[in-house]
């Protein structure tokens, strides 16, 4: 769909395409459309500290929740910490350009990039730089001239977030999220997400209870929080039988961190209850589907199923563990012993 071109990775269009004259002065390249100019100085000149824009000094022009900006704009970036509104109004975006979702593996956080749809055929239409947008930011409305007329476009953030979040974990582990089906071992799924580095795990539980605290309504990340928790939860497990030091199965951190996994799967199941709109039954076998493009069945009942599942596994773990019975398998390359 148009308003969820932003996520497509579609490459079908000419990338001969020139911009319209009336989205830029002529001469100008995309990039020189979508780069933010330079503002100097943006150190102290005495303390060489790099400077920080006040948010609040552009609080000013938000109107109604609603924050109108227009790219390259020299302030751009300064202007889109402003945490006073929830929807981001994008002027002067060129055409086959759609702003692209991903997280800092620096721990800064979400940010977008301004991605041209050719961009695999030649990346130079692209521009790379991070624009950081904070956890307030809930819809993106383009507006866009075609002819004579303004087409709008509207991108849900909180699938930005979550096409960012599967594929930063995707890279972590290869699987990244997966949906649980009848055959579906909560063991070998916590291990295996267990076996993400602390670090990122911890990166990704942040960010997770950021957006689940200022999205009450999306169970999704609610799932994928507590998948992350029972990753924690094997992790130590994990590292003390790969480096063949002593094991306590039911150490206090991984019956803890369980605790929290069940709690947030319970979190995401009164969301669903509460706001749910779907008609396929809780345990008919069903995916996950955080992008609804219009279809809140899927959306909902993929919320449903999944949460379901995780609740019955992760209850069944922790009694394992509780007992010192979870059986971690060691890895194929390394020989057990």
């Amino acid at each position: 769909m148009s308003d969820r071109s932003g996520l497509n990775t579609s490459l079908q269009d000419d990338a001969s395409r020139i911009i319209s004259d009336s989205l830029r002065p002529s001469g100008l390249s995309t990039l020189d459309v979508l780069r933010t100019p330079d503002r100097a100085p943006r150190t102290d000149v005495q303390t060489g500290n790099e400077r920080v824009e006040d948010p609040a000094r552009y609080r000013h022009l938000v109107k109604n929740g609603v924050l109108e900006l227009t790219v390259g704009d020299p302030e751009f970036d300064a202007k889109l910490r402003n945490r006073d509104y929830h929807t981001l109004k994008l002027k002067g975006l060129p055409d086959k350009v759609q702003p692209a979702p991903w997280v800092d593996a620096e721990g800064k956080g979400y940010f977008f990039w301004f991605r041209h749809q050719d961009d695999k055929i030649n990346p130079t239409l692209s521009d790379r730089t991070r624009h950081y947008f904070p956890t307030n930011l809930k819809k993106l409305e383009i507006e866009r001239q075609v002819g004579h007329h303004f087409k709008p476009e509207h991108v849900d953030v909180d699938e930005m977030r979550i096409a960012a979040t599967q594929v930063y974990m995707k890279a972590q582990n290869k699987t990244g999220f997966a949906s649980y089906g009848d055959g579906t071992s909560a063991l070998k799924y916590a291990q295996r997400m267990g076996e993400v580095s602390m670090g990122a795990l911890n990166y990704q539980e942040k960010l997770l209870r950021d957006a689940a605290d200022t999205s009450p309504r999306n169970p999704y990340f609610r799932i994928y929080l507590s998948d992350v928790l029972a990753g924690q939860a094997a992790q130590p497990i994990v590292d003390g039988i790969v480096n063949n030091r002593p094991v306590r199965w039911d150490n206090p951190d991984t019956i803890r961190k369980l605790d929290e996994a069940i709690i947030e799967i319970k979190k995401a199941q009164k969301i669903i209850s509460t706001y749910g709109d779907f008609r396929v039954p809780v345990m008919q076998e069903t995916p996950l589907s955080p992008f609804m493009y219009g279809n809140s069945d899927f959306y909902w009942s993929g919320a449903s199923y999944q949460a379901y599942r995780r609740e019955v596994q992760l209850v069944m773990l922790k009694q394992l563990a509780r007992l010192g019975q979870i059986p971690i398998e060691l890895p194929p390359a390394l020989p057990p012993g």
